[in-house]
This record gives C-alpha cells, sequence and structure tokens, in this order.
C-alpha cells in the first residue's frame, strides 16, 4: 500500500480552470517537467486508476480544508490548502464490471531542478476531433483542474515566490 501523504494540493479559490488556453499553456512550455496518462474508473466499488499496466483503488484520506491569503506581486489572492490524499492498494482480480472510465493528462511544471513546487493542469483531449501532437502539443486539449503540489510548507519564502510567478502566467 502506498499513500501520497507528503505531498498538498493548493487551489486558486475561485479560479474556473477554463481560463487555461492554449496560449497559456504554451507560455508554460519552458518550465514543463513531465506528463503522466492514466485511465480513470469511477463505480460503485469506488475508484480505480490505471496506470503502466497496473490497477489502483484509491482509497480516499480527507482532510479539512485550509484557506489562506496569499500576496501576489500585483494581485492577492484566496488559497485552498488541501492535504487529503488517496491510499493506493493495488488490486490483482479484476475491475468492476459497472463502470465509467475517463482517460486523464496531467502536465507538469516547475521552475527548477530543486523546486518543491509543481503546477499540475488536468484534463482531457477531445476525442471528437482528430489530434495530431506533432502540429501542436495542446491543440483540443480541455483543463479540468489546475492546481499547485508542493512537498514543503507553504510559508517557504521560495514556494511563495515560485507561486507567484505561476499565478502571473495563469491570470
Amino acid at each position: 500500500m502506498n499513500n501520497k501523504q507528503s505531498e498538498t494540493k493548493i487551489y486558486i479559490d475561485n479560479y474556473n480552470p477554463n481560463q487555461i488556453t492554449p496560449n497559456i499553456l504554451l507560455k508554460l512550455e519552458d518550465l514543463h517537467k513531465s506528463t503522466k496518462t492514466m485511465v480513470q474508473l469511477f463505480s460503485s466499488s469506488g475508484i480505480f486508476t490505471i496506470q503502466n499496466n497496473k490497477i489502483i483503488k484509491q482509497i480516499p484520506n480527507d482532510k479539512p480544508l485550509k484557506k489562506i491569503h496569499f500576496d501576489g506581486n500585483e494581485r492577492k489572492f484566496d488559497l485552498i490548502v488541501d492535504e487529503s490524499f488517496f491510499k493506493e492498494e493495488q488490486i490483482l482480480s479484476q475491475i468492476p464490471i459497472t463502470h465509467h472510465s475517463k482517460l486523464i493528462t496531467k502536465f507538469y511544471y516547475c521552475q527548477g531542478e530543486k523546486s518543491k513546487l509543481y503546477l499540475v493542469i488536468e484534463g482531457c483531449f477531445n476525442s471528437n476531433i482528430d489530434n495530431d501532437l506533432h502540429k501542436k502539443k495542446y491543440t483540443n486539449f480541455v483543463v479540468e483542474n489546475v492546481y499547485f503540489l508542493v512537498n514543503d510548507e507553504i510559508d517557504n519564502y521560495l514556494i511563495k515566490k515560485e507561486i507567484n510567478v505561476f499565478l502571473s502566467l495563469l491570470i
């Protein structure tokens, strides 16, 4: 069993992910570090992910949300800190027969090799439109979620500085 307890998600309060256009994603391209694609399954038996030919059951461990005020260089923001995480349990049997599946792509961005903060933009490619990644990487990508992933204290000066840089690119 594995969990992601050490990673904290930080959301921008009242920020609509639909505001992130392909042009904004292209501005972030120099900071792109990795891309992960997975299948998520939702059923009455729970949430499952399929990645690297492994089926993992996601067992939620919810924690209370915290709201913090963030003073950026030009604007002030409210951020929502979510320390909830999923315990992961590998499933060796079959997946539930009745389920809804979704192919999720996550783009990870950071400002340096030693950074402890990532901007994560996740969504799906519109399968109704021919998507040729050789034309443009973000063509037909529909953003559904955006958050920061941090492995350090949020009050850290460098973390705040990196959040501010990303906010200036997003807004």
